[in-house]
């Protein structure tokens, strides 16, 4: 390998480096701010107690479907199966529908 061509392998790995910093730096802010998230991830149980009963408690963390599906192949799959329509499906363990 020559010396220019090693040279021109250490700029595009700093360049790739550089992107990812800006890109997932980007989307935390993205995030942070609530934009362009596009999908809520929804999780709970009717585990508190009030005046008439149990009352689910729910979380929801928002999320970007382009990340979610680039690091894991369930949502990849989910999101390919319903890209258009996503409904509340069940986990295991939880509970499936009802969502606001």
């Amino acid at each position: 390998m020559s010396c220019c061509s090693q040279s021109a392998q250490d700029l595009i790995g700093a360049f790739e480096e550089e992107q990812k910093s800006v890109v997932f730096s980007a989307l935390s802010d993205y995030l942070h701010l609530s934009l362009f998230a596009d999908v809520a991830l929804v999780c709970g149980s009717a585990s508190s107690s009030g005046p008439c009963g149990p009352a689910p408690v729910r979380r929801r963390l928002w999320a970007h479907r382009v990340v979610l599906a680039s690091s894991s192949k369930f949502f990849r799959d989910l999101f390919r199966q319903d890209p258009g329509n996503l409904r509340p499906i069940r986990g295991q363990g939880g509970e499936g529908g009802g969502y606001p």
